[in-house]
């Protein structure tokens, strides 16, 4: 028999929600934190708490799915010679989701939590870029982590932010919109072009997912207030000229990137040229794509495809600066070499289990003509978000192959698809009247 959870349990719960999008990008390891706590509160949970098939059937088919890549990685690390046990340290963190699991079912992470370590996060992450970029000198905004990871979960942050601001009134209003101008700032200032082109579609998808969610007056679903209220209406507008005039500090240097990548772009296509950052993605796209169809049903594994990277530059079909890389830049790609269509599937099953039910409990939702909004709509709405991104990112880094990145999937997934499933409101409306 389970036993209800102690205050000290939930309490611990609403700390790991709050601090996971908060800290991610504002201090060393701050997405480690919060995944450290829940995987201690649900080694509790398995011990006292609920059997992990009680009504929560999607959160299994999301651990299955995080599981199925764990073990694809683990059986690579046991076939390699000799084996390394660092090479445990990706799956491990995947295989984590197990652990954690029964938390989430046992004490649902609370929205408010959630909404306000997005708005402090993706604040955050802006003090962070500024202070680097403008204080300290530094050409583009790492944060604590790398300038591409920081960047994309940044955009994330900001357009989670969004979500959240078109489901908050009041005066609270204000902190919301600033804070999804704030993470938009941190991207740019990040420099990571892969992350401006995904922004191109996580902006306007975000904006339908707000324009079409929740309950209006008229029967048109929205997840903003039946009435847009005077002073949202002056904080989207400050925002946004304070968040025009931080870009316009970008300005000449997101115009000189945006120049640079395709002129690069150009120089690969006509001389092959790959000592820089666009050349060598083009060359290494070029490179995982052949490899993979010599071993389409298996894959070369991560120890192969290094010798045998090594084996094609020196034979001289692949430039040399390849061999300072582990990945292919692309997360498809990458694994097309490395595990074949059984990777393949794997990573389709990782995006497109937690994007289904986010989608399905969205739709569900917009369908409803509640006059109060809910909030866990809001969290489905986030959670397609961070699927989307995902896939986007992976087109030009792979994402898995980073600490940061590979933690804030993973246990992002499980706090929003928690809140999701929670068996009642964790609130109603959000409103400040302070």
């Amino acid at each position: 028999m389970s036993r209800q959870p102690s205050p000290l349990n939930r309490h611990a719960m609403t700390l790991a929600a709050f601090a996971l999008p908060a800290l991610a990008l504002t201090v060393p390891s701050g997405y480690s934190f919060s995944a450290l706590l829940l995987c201690a509160l649900g080694a509790v949970a398995w011990l006292v708490g609920p059997r992990l098939g009680t009504g929560r059937s999607a959160l299994i088919w999301l651990a299955l799915a995080m599981g199925a890549l764990s073990v694809l990685w683990i059986w690579d690390a046991w076939l390699a010679q000799p084996f390394k046990v660092n090479a445990l340290d990706r799956p491990v963190k995947f295989a984590l989701i197990w652990l954690a699991l029964p938390a989430v079912i046992w004490v649902p992470p609370p929205t408010n939590a959630l909404r306000w370590g997005v708005w402090l996060g993706a604040i955050g992450a802006a003090a962070t870029a500024l202070w680097q970029v403008q204080v300290i000198g530094m050409d583009r905004a790492w944060g604590h982590t790398n300038a591409i990871q920081f960047g994309n979960l940044a955009l994330l942050m900001s357009v989670w932010s969004a979500v959240w601001a078109a489901h908050t009134t009041g005066r609270l209003a204000w902190l919301a919109w600033t804070a999804a101008a704030a993470g938009l700032y941190a991207t740019v200032a990040s420099e990571s072009r892969g992350g401006w082109w995904v922004a191109m579609v996580l902006c306007p998808l975000a904006w339908g997912l707000i324009r079409y969610g929740a309950p209006s007056t008229s029967g048109v679903y929205t997840l903003a207030s039946s009435q847009t209220t005077a002073p949202k209406k002056w904080a989207v507008a400050l925002t946004f000229a304070v968040l025009v005039s931080a870009m316009g500090t970008q300005l000449p240097r997101l115009a000189d990137r945006t120049t640079q990548a395709w002129h690069e772009a150009q120089l690969h296509l006509s001389t092959g040229e790959s000592t820089n950052s666009v050349g060598q993605r083009l060359a290494h796209w070029k490179l995982a794509w052949d490899m993979g169809w010599s071993r389409p049903l298996a894959g070369w594994g991560e120890q192969g495809y290094q010798l045998e990277k090594a084996r094609r530059v020196e034979a001289g079909h692949a430039p040399p600066v390849l061999l300072s890389f582990h990945h292919a830049h692309n997360e498809w790609l990458d694994m097309w070499a490395k595990h074949g269509l059984p990777g393949i599937t794997v990573l389709c099953a990782v995006y497109a289990v937690p994007g289904f039910i986010y989608a399905r409990a969205w739709r569900r939702g917009a369908r409803q003509a509640n006059a109060i909004p809910d909030p866990r709509l809001t969290c489905a709405a986030c959670g397609l978000l961070l699927v989307t991104g995902y896939v986007g990112f992976g087109m030009t880094q792979v994402m898995f192959a980073h600490n940061s990145s590979s933690i804030m999937y993973v246990f992002m997934n499980l706090l929003w698809m928690g809140a999701l499933l929670a068996p009642k409101l964790g609130s109603t409306a959000v409103t400040s009247t302070a």
